[in-house]
């Protein structure tokens, strides 16, 4: 909201300030995007740890996205989520800031990946990129 304060042109700019999503909307966005494949219903052995997962990124869209990004790169084992659970757990009690989940996602990219991101983060967005 300070950042957006600060932008706007005039005092007759109205700054719109987003709700974070309720527990039904935060699930229903969780299990679409983590379990899309399967219609967007969770596995039994997994509801304990999704829930916990859920209710750490406290409705906010861009957390529960990118959380599961990063889980679709694991396997979908009791032993692999908890594992990536507790690891995430620890990272947004430091910080629950965007920030912090996004440096999570940078963090758990393959080596290769994080050039290729770091170099097309130098272009402004929506630059597009003639290639040869």
């Amino acid at each position: 909201m300070d950042v957006a304060n600060a932008c706007k042109t005039s005092s007759f700019v109205e700054v719109l300030q987003l709700k974070s999503l309720n527990i039904g909307f935060s699930l229903k966005l969780f299990n679409q995007k983590a379990f899309h494949d399967l219609d967007g219903c969770c596995p039994e052995n997994l509801m304990d740890i999704s829930s916990k997962l859920i209710e750490k990124c406290e409705g906010f869209p861009l957390a529960i996205v990118v959380i599961c990004g990063l889980l679709s790169q694991k396997d979908r084992t009791k032993f692999e989520w908890d594992r990536f659970s507790k690891h995430v757990n620890s990272e947004l009690d430091k910080d629950s800031g965007i920030n912090r989940i996004l440096a999570l996602s940078y963090h758990d990219l393959p080596y290769n990946l994080k050039q290729c991101l770091l170099y097309f983060g130098m272009f402004p967005e929506d630059y597009v990129k003639k290639t040869d």
